[in-house]
């Protein structure tokens, strides 16, 4: 199915365009992003409706797509293995948000190291994706600090323990998806830009 609804986009784009083979395939990468990501989102929420934690796996939903758009960080190997994480990831621990609170310290400290994570390995580029521009990864470096703050302060103005833990949960998966350690763990090349600088 994916296969064809791509297929048919960019015979359509290529009827329209005139781009080169480079923008193509780029296109056609970011193509197969999108599908993979509504499929494997639509699913996540119909599971999660039935769960009864629908609004908390949307807002974690959207936590991690607006920070990940900017710092972004490590992809799975398979559309497969994608879905399996992210469903583990936004499924379970949502179960128990309502169960969990956290002491002050453990917050501080979560959103210290979530920082400190930002500022130092942000953006986290990819194989198939690298950040070549270093402009583009000290733009997107800012953003990432930016949003990083604001999910920190808002941690500490609402007073509402589930969405805190959403806050926090989202923090503490930018602190692993982002790491060095993380990319050797699973065995995927980490500052992919390195391979060949672009001003």
């Amino acid at each position: 199915m994916r296969d064809k609804v791509i297929g048919y986009l960019m015979q359509s784009i290529e009827k329209q365009h005139d781009y080169s083979k480079d923008k193509l395939e780029e296109i056609q990468y970011g193509l197969e992003a999108l599908y993979i990501t509504i499929t494997k989102t639509a699913v996540i929420l119909v599971l999660a409706y039935f769960l009864g934690i629908f609004w908390i796996v949307l807002l974690l939903a959207l936590l991690h797509g607006l920070i990940r758009t900017v710092s972004f960080g490590l992809h799975a190997t398979s559309s497969w293995l994608c879905f399996l994480f992210s469903g583990a990831l936004f499924i379970i621990p949502p179960l128990f948000f309502n169960l969990i609170i956290l002491p002050l310290w453990i917050q501080i400290a979560i959103c210290l190291l979530a920082l400190c994570a930002v500022v130092l390995w942000a953006p986290a580029d990819t194989k198939n994706r690298p950040l070549y521009n270093k402009k583009k990864r000290e733009r997107l470096k800012i953003l990432s600090i930016i949003i990083t703050l604001v999910y920190i302060t808002a941690v500490f103005l609402i007073d509402n323990n589930v969405i805190a833990n959403a806050i926090l949960y989202i923090l503490i998966i930018k602190i692993f998806d982002i790491s060095p350690f993380t990319y050797k763990l699973f065995k995927q090349p980490y500052a992919n830009y390195k391979r060949e600088e672009v001003k």
